[in-house]
C-alpha cells in the first residue's frame, strides 16, 4: 500500500491495520474481473458500444456549437462502461 499509496490518499494514514488488509483483499478479488481475457471477451463490446454513445453525444454538441463538460461525459462513459 504504502505512504502514498490510493488507500492512504482516500482514507488517511490513520486507518486500523485490518481495515487496510479487507480493503487490499477485496481490491485483489476485484482485480481478478480485469483479465485480459474477460477484457477481450467480454468488455470490449461494452467499452465500443458505450464509445460510439459518448461520440454521438459529442458530435451532436458540435453540430450545435454547444460547449460541454468534458469530464462529466468522460466520468459518465467511465461510469457506463
Amino acid at each position: 500500500i504504502g505512504e502514498n499509496g490510493i488507500f492512504v490518499t482516500r482514507h488517511g494514514s490513520e486507518v486500523p491495520q485490518e481495515e487496510q488488509n479487507q480493503w487490499y483483499k477485496q481490491r485483489k478479488l476485484a482485480s481478478l474481473i480485469f483479465t485480459k481475457k474477460n477484457f477481450n471477451s467480454l468488455m470490449y463490446d461494452t467499452f465500443v458500444q458505450k464509445a460510439k454513445i459518448l461520440c454521438d453525444v459529442l458530435d451532436q454538441a458540435a453540430e450545435k456549437e454547444e460547449k460541454i463538460d468534458m469530464q462529466e461525459k468522460f466520468f459518465s462513459f467511465t461510469m457506463d462502461s
